[in-house]
């Protein structure tokens, strides 16, 4: 018996002859690993002369061991016979052994690991070898199966491959399992009949995939196996003849053997799904459609009683848009590849697929997708120009800017020049400006989706209906998952909203230079009216949002330089934009819907931002338009919870800016009383959870008190009906933490009342007959009395909705103690019925305080009699105040 050598000493000899150049990586057997051709070999001499095979050895015949080494085989070099070559180790000496294949008769396989023949010069030599590895045992079996005759194979083995019961004596080196788990091996008639050799895998046949089912696992467990079936799959000879035999199979209805295939098939895209050669593989013209022809046979599917036409999907309702003409057909290619891909990730395999396969099938996804920024970024100007020809006319070319757009979102695994190549071209050549036909339905594009692409979308809709109606009553019914019924396409609006943001998070440079542009070349913001009238006018609630989203980030400061921040805010405020939004959403005449409603609040969120942002132009627009007043009654006419929820955010920004200016608007208007009403009409007062209009309104108050805004807190207690609201409030939080709140305002008033302020104490409470701005060129109709009814709001199964209170504002201020008269007047009154009579006669002047910072600290005071009228009309206001100038 041979000495088995050290780790070390097979690592030397598997390295030697790994450097030998006999060893042709090209070789089917040469070419796989040194540990696979690693073999035991044994030789009997029958004393049955002339026998017909090793089937009949004599039993008393033993085999002999002759030791342990490598194999490989050597081509002649000319005409002769290929050899097996055999290099023993014994006793620290290499012993070659070789036998001429064509020479040898009796060939012979077992339990896939044993290969058995007769030499041919010697008539009762029989040699076997005993394979370590299986793959080594296949690759040497389908070598010698392609060389030699039938009539040299032992029929045995074609009949099934059960080999001999002849015993192999000897310590073992081989072993017959090699975990294979195998009965068999391949056929040698296939073999010989297809010439076809294989590195690892079994020629294809019924049996052969069914058994690959079962072993696939442990041969991609290993490494070097894995390599020579990935080798297999790239030649496509192997799936070629699979699918061909699917397509038997399919017609006989073979259901176990297609669920096999299914299942190898899913296993090795699971294997190299992040190996970007073989995925192409795949998705190739060539090779898909039988790929999701296997996959219709999944067996857990067919258990389930589940039918996924794949085929039928891609034939029918895939259709490839050729938009735009180029020459390469590389792009179309990695074009079919990208849509081939994610259909495998998003619909095939979502079942196997975990994290890591995921990651994988991205990565493969981000190579192809920098493939094609390539070929686009090295195409230049010419492809974009071709683009925005078509932008007007094609809906598909919108659709196509939408798909590259979200491809250069995509930074990571994506090629940075490349990604900023396309962009850059796209912010240079104003493709964006296009869109506006899009916005407000001018354009071509939008007269072909309606012709053409918007009544599928109504036939999908009504199918699903039906169809919906008609099966959800069927007990045995299984839902068809590749339906197209409610999967329509986009209106063009929704499709150049989409767009605007995804230019807005990729490169906002390129909406706001489309902005520039537009309003240069047309004299008006004309993008930014249609952006507003979508915000006013669409029915889809996501797009309103969206197109909000592209306000906020074309007006927010933080993501500007100076000169783009004063270019994008004239245009909003000087040129009309602003004027335009507030007209359309909160104007007089315009019919409240729910659509509407959502437009209010997403309208109110950007009146937030310009209120936090641009302080000095929106102060101006608080007097001009009156806007806290017009915000607030548009959420009590009617009277909606979430669009009072946003009024009042926004009447909490205003006061947060602290500017003399919109104070006294608020105090002019009573903007504060609705604060008051709201806390004691429309909410339980401590109820537990609380909810947002509560936090809202609180939060209103506690800004007042933290902020010390004294000239509201003193307002507060001298209207007649907040003095009386609050009252009632303080009772009702008695017992609750937000009592903290009214307890500081009333302490802080009547601290203020004590002469206990401080010299900078802010007072705005001036007569409201007499103001410091210019006299408001019309009055803002007054909030009309009405009776809150929420039924049929957009706010049902709110969280306070178990209070009903149906108390009206009027009948409050009817109760106030000191008010003479309603609180909702004509409309020829003070607005939310200011009455300057009822300030105390000891009020007679007010003082307001200002300090200018120069060379010397100067204080005016001014006085100002509220007893007096307005001025007349160009009388000079400095005749009604007197300045006193002291160091």
């Amino acid at each position: 018996m041979a000495v088995e050598p050290g780790q070390d000493e097979l690592e030397a000899i598997e390295v030697e002859l790994r450097s030998e150049p006999r060893l042709q990586k090209a070789h089917p057997v040469n070419g796989i690993p040194a540990s696979c051709r690693r073999v035991k070999l044994y030789e009997i001499y029958s004393s049955n002369v002339g026998s017909a095979g090793y089937g009949n050895i004599d039993t008393q015949d033993t085999w002999v061991d002759k030791g342990t080494g490598y194999c490989h085989i050597k081509e002649p070099t000319d005409q002769g016979s290929p050899q097996i070559v055999i290099e023993l180790e014994q006793e620290g000496m290499t012993v070659v052994v070789i036998s001429n294949i064509l020479y040898n008769t009796n060939y012979s396989s077992q339990n896939d690991s044993i290969i058995i023949w007769q030499e041919g010069g010697e008539g009762r030599l029989y040699r076997a070898l005993s394979f370590q590895n299986v793959v080594g045992h296949k690759s040497f079996w389908t070598y010698i199966s392609g060389l030699v005759d039938e009539q040299c194979i032992q029929s045995s083995d074609r009949d099934g491959g059960s080999g001999s019961e002849t015993e192999l004596d000897g310590d073992g080196d081989g072993g017959s399992g090699s975990g294979s788990g195998q009965n068999g091996s391949s056929s040698p008639n296939e073999s010989s009949k297809f010439n076809v050799m294989y590195r690892v895998l079994p020629v294809p046949t019924v049996g052969e995939l069914r058994k690959l089912e079962t072993t696939l696992d442990a041969m991609l467990s290993q490494n070097s196996v894995s390599d020579m079936v990935y080798m297999d799959l790239l030649d496509k000879r192997w799936l070629m003849e699979t699918f061909a035999i699917m397509r038997n199979c399919v017609e006989i209805e073979d259901l176990s053997t297609l669920s096999a295939i299914a299942a190898i098939m899913s296993r090795l895209i699971l294997n190299w799904c992040g190996n970007l050669e073989l995925m192409h593989v795949f998705v190739s013209d060539e090779m898909f459609i039988d790929l999701l022809q296997a996959f219709e046979y999944d067996a857990e599917l067919l258990s389930q009683n589940i039918s996924l036409e794949h085929v039928k999907f891609f034939r029918q309702h895939v259709k490839h848009h050729d938009v735009i003409m180029l020459g390469n057909p590389a792009f179309y290619r990695l074009v079919h590849s990208s849509y081939r891909i994610e259909y495998l990730k998003d619909v095939v395999l979502p079942r196997q697929l975990d994290e890591f396969s995921i990651q994988r099938l991205n990565t493969v996804l981000f190579s192809n997708t920098n493939e094609i920024l390539n070929i686009l970024s090295s195409d230049g100007r010419g492809f974009v120009e071709s683009l925005k020809e078509q932008l007007p006319h094609k809906y598909m070319a919108a659709l196509l800017l939408r798909e590259l757009l979200g491809a250069a979102r995509c930074s990571q695994g994506v090629n940075q020049p490349d990604r900023i190549s396309l962009l850059l071209l796209v912010k240079h050549s104003q493709l964006l400006i296009e869109l506006i036909g899009y916005l407000d339905g001018t354009a071509p594009a939008c007269r072909d989706f309606r012709e053409h692409l918007l009544p599928k979308n109504e036939s999908m809709d009504r199918e699903y209906t039906a169809l919906k109606g008609a099966l959800a009553r069927m007990q045995d019914y299984r839902p068809d998952l590749l339906g197209t019924r409610r999967h329509g396409l986009m209106d063009p609006v929704s499709l150049a909203v989409e767009i605007f943001n995804l230019c807005l998070e990729v490169f906002p440079s390129i909406v706001r230079t489309a902005v520039f542009a537009d309003a240069e070349a047309k004299s008006e913001p004309s993008l930014l009216f249609a952006l507003c009238d979508v915000i006013a006018t669409n029915p889809d609630g996501g797009v309103q949002a969206q197109t909000r989203d592209i306000f906020l980030r074309l007006l927010d400061p933080k993501n500007m330089d100076l000169p783009e921040k004063d270019e994008m805010c004239s245009l909003f405020y000087d040129n009309g934009v602003l004027d335009r939004l507030i007209e359309r959403v909160f104007g007089d005449n315009v019919p409240d819907s729910p659509t509407i409603r959502v437009a209010k609040v997403h309208a109110m969120e950007l009146l937030s931002l310009c209120a936090r942002e641009h302080r000095h132009r929106f102060k101006l627009r608080v007097q001009s338009h009156k806007l806290p007043l017009r915000v607030l009654a548009s959420s009590l006419r009617p009277f909606d919870k979430f669009v009072t929820v946003g009024a009042m955010k926004f009447l909490h920004v205003c006061i947060k800016m602290k500017d003399m200016s919109v104070e006294r608007h608020i105090i002019k208007y009573d903007v504060l009383r609705p604060v008051f009403w709201i806390l004691k009409t429309k909410i339980s007062a401590g109820r537990d959870g609380g909810s947002m209009l509560e936090s809202v309104c609180l939060g209103i108050l506690s800004t007042i008190d933290t902020w010390a805004l004294d000239g509201l807190v003193e307002w507060i207690f001298q209207d007649p009906v907040c003095s009386t609201l609050f009252e009632d409030l303080k009772r009702a939080y008695s017992h609750c933490c937000e009592n903290f709140v009214f307890n500081n305002l009333e302490r802080m008033y009547n601290y203020s009342r004590s002469g206990g302020m401080s010299n900078k104490k802010r007072h705005v409470i001036v007569d409201p007959d007499r103001w410091f701005e210019e006299d408001d060129e019309e009055e803002v109709e007054p909030i009309k009395r009405h009776i809150i009814n929420i039924s049929g709001s957009l706010v049902d199964g709110y969280d306070d909705d178990d209070y009903t209170g149906d108390i009206d504002l009027a009948d409050i201020t009817a109760t106030a103690p000191g008010a003479s008269s309603p609180l909702l007047r004509p409309a020829d009154m003070e607005p939310w019925g200011h009455d300057s009579t009822e300030r105390a006669k000891d009020e007679a002047e007010d003082v307001f305080e200002f300090s200018f910072k120069g060379n010397k600290a100067t204080k005016i005071n001014v006085f100002l009699d509220t007893c007096r009228k307005q001025p007349s009309a160009g009388g000079k206001i400095a005749n009604d105040f007197v300045l006193d100038s002291s160091e």
